[in-house]
């Protein structure tokens, strides 16, 4: 079984070699960016479990205000 590799979304930038922000158009509704702290190599894995989903759904929470 061939596994394609998954493309990053033009809405993850790169802030640093090791953290990423999901910008709040990721999702709409989204209240503040979201932060991903990984690697570019983990990136890829990070996307197949579904953690980006994860940390969208968060920004979402009434109670996160400040960022």
């Amino acid at each position: 079984m061939d596994k394609k590799k998954k493309s990053m979304p033009d809405t993850i930038t790169r802030i640093d070699d090791y953290r990423w922000q999901i910008e709040m158009s990721y999702k709409p509704g989204m209240l503040v960016p979201g932060i991903i702290y990984t690697s570019e190599a983990m990136l890829s894995a990070i996307q197949e479990e579904r953690a980006l989903e994860q940390v969208a759904n968060v920004a979402f929470l009434p109670v996160i205000v400040c960022y």
